[in-house]
């Protein structure tokens, strides 16, 4: 089954301190780097290890070499190799994923069910007293009474706003992801 996000975390700190690191040789570390991305792009391994060899690329007696030494990293389950770390890795970001899939269809309902003649936020309201200022603006007016000459149409306004607002949601998710993920490794420590 191939993973429809493409990418995940690589904790670089957790990995140039890590003792199993330094007891692997550059063709071992190079491995296992392989066998993590091919092991997230298609939820494990083929627990076949002439299939993982020829995933990697090498000579049977180099595979059996590179094995010996990683094979330590990954458990066989349900005729798939896993590795533990990943899997946690893997089974936070679903959860934090259902839990932002949730949450976003109650506000998607929430604003189904809300009454369109009330304004929700001081925001909107100032957004719509802006734009009826526009309207009951006099265009030969002289003055700047009235005039939002060198102001941001409420339009541009609000879509600049709304813009920023999502991108900042949308730091504030990946920061709060980043510090549980972060925790749950110390914890392991």
């Amino acid at each position: 089954m191939r993973e429809d996000r493409p990418a995940f975390p690589w904790y670089c700190k957790d990995w140039l301190t890590s003792p199993d690191r330094f007891s692997m040789t550059c063709a071992e570390r190079g491995a296992y780097r392989d066998l993590l991305d091919y092991a997230w792009d298609q939820r494990g391994l083929p627990a076949d290890l002439e299939h993982l060899r020829r995933m990697l690329g090498v000579e049977q007696k180099e595979f059996e070499r590179l094995w010996d030494a990683l094979s330590r990293h990954f458990s066989e389950r349900d005729g798939r190799l896993y590795n533990a770390k990943q899997e946690r890795v893997r089974a936070e970001l679903d959860a934090f994923r259902a839990r932002m899939s949730q949450a976003g269809k109650h506000s998607a309902q929430q604003r189904v069910n809300r009454d369109p003649n009330k304004t929700s936020t001081e925001g909107s309201t100032k957004r719509q007293q802006r734009g009826q200022q526009n309207v009951n603006r006099d265009p030969n007016k002289t003055s700047t009474e009235g005039s939002t000459k060198g102001q941001p149409s409420s339009s541009s306004s609000s879509s600049s706003s709304s813009s920023s607002s999502k991108r900042e949601a949308e730091i504030a998710l990946t920061a709060e992801w980043a510090r549980r993920t972060q925790a749950m490794y110390e914890r392991e420590s």
